[in-house]
């Protein structure tokens, strides 16, 4: 629900005028998450080309990637017609354990 603009890597949310009448907010929550998703990892990439970034920021880069990471596993839970089910197959570590720990379920 998102278009790519004419600048690189840049992407905009779409028009409210666009929506649908009948809105579910967990998709458009979902939707806002993967456009916070795509920006940090737009942000991962330019900052991945300089190797000294790397090399000096290399601990931040990757908290910057689980962040992203959550954002997806979150974004795909709020579109999923059974949720509770679904907090298994996260793909996230860290996120599942804490997720599955709050219902009461260890594993």
């Amino acid at each position: 629900m998102s278009q790519t603009s004419p600048q690189k890597d840049v992407v905009v949310p779409f028009e409210p005028s666009c929506a649908p009448k009948e809105v579910n907010m967990n998709r458009l929550i979902a939707d806002e998450m993967d456009l916070a998703r795509d920006a940090l990892e737009s942000v991962i990439a330019v900052l991945c080309e300089d190797n000294e970034m790397i090399e000096r920021h290399h601990t931040t880069l990757q908290a910057i990637d689980e962040i992203s990471q959550r954002h997806e596993n979150l974004a795909r839970l709020l579109r999923s017609t059974r949720p509770d089910e679904d907090v298994a197959s996260i793909s996230l570590d860290s996120l599942r354990v804490r997720l599955m720990s709050a219902r009461g379920v260890v594993r």
